[in-house]
């Protein structure tokens, strides 16, 4: 029995074909941190028009009612929408739909399920996603873990980015910072932050990853190094000012990253230059 919807005149097919107007839409539950731009729901639109709708964005029916609400395909339908009111509002598109039966906690993670499809989830929207899996479902992190197929500590990682403050966040989910740089920022003292990623952009928006590395060492943050890192610190060892011992160390230390000396050899050349009274100084 086909299903009852209010939507118009709907045509028979084995997809609804849906006027925009007619669905029930709550941008607020797509699972991303932002919202689509105007440009890509623009270039979407033009693509309509020229082509046609490649897959239909998929809709529920509401409890006690035969409306039907977007679940996932919010640009498909910002693009429709922008057709009919706008750029031809003289033909007008439909919208394939596809009905699934489901609750509101199943909608959201059939929504997750299809941008993580399409590749457009950044680590801005994992840790969007997460807190309302957390908060509105009551979801725990090993259950978080366990739907991305991922571990505890990358959704650890996810929670951390939750806070920066909402430019700081931005510029994540645009890329102009990338999340290793963010991890980094967020160790600092909140009233820190703003001013190292400040500080670490440059002219065209981007922030420096290194510089804010930097910044952070210096405030004497406590982390990991890269083995670049380590490569570059023990660089400064090596210039015509620093002695022979220093040199000689800092060339040990890197045929011994470079797998060039074993441990033992490592050991014994350290230890005779403790013998002969190593110093080194502050970089």
């Amino acid at each position: 029995m086909a299903m009852k919807i209010v939507a118009g005149d709907v045509g028979r097919s084995d997809l609804f074909h849906v006027l925009p107007e007619y669905l029930i839409v709550d941008e607020s539950l797509n699972g991303r941190y932002e919202a689509h731009d105007d440009e890509t729901v623009l270039e979407l639109a033009q693509s309509l028009m020229e082509h046609g709708q490649k897959q239909p964005i998929l809709v529920r029916r509401l409890d006690g009612s035969h409306q039907l609400k977007v679940v996932a395909g919010y640009r498909r339908w910002k693009a429709a929408t922008l057709v009919n009111t706008k750029l031809r509002p003289e033909k007008p598109i439909k919208l394939q739909c596809r009905v699934g039966e489901m609750n509101e906690e199943e909608a959201f993670l059939a929504n997750i399920i299809e941008n993580h499809d399409r590749k457009e989830c950044g680590d801005m929207d994992y840790a969007f996603q997460h807190r309302r899996l957390r908060d509105e479902h009551g979801w725990d992190d090993d259950r978080i873990a366990k739907f991305y197929r991922r571990s505890s500590a990358w959704v650890q990682q996810k929670r951390k980015l939750l806070g920066l403050d909402t430019e700081t966040r931005e510029q994540v989910a645009r890329g102009d910072l990338t999340t290793n740089a963010a991890l980094d920022v967020v160790k600092l003292p909140e009233k820190e932050r703003r001013q190292v990623v400040e500080m670490a952009t440059n002219t065209n928006g981007q922030v420096d990853t290194a510089a804010v590395r930097a910044a952070v060492r210096d405030r004497g943050e406590k982390r990991s190094r890269t083995v670049k890192e380590f490569k570059d610190y023990l660089a400064k060892f090596t210039g015509d000012d620093s002695t022979e011992r220093e040199k000689s160390l800092a060339a040990d230390l890197l045929a011994f990253l470079a797998g060039e000396l074993t441990e033992r050899q490592m050991t014994g050349r350290i230890e005779r230059l403790l013998a002969r009274g190593l110093r080194c100084k502050s970089p």
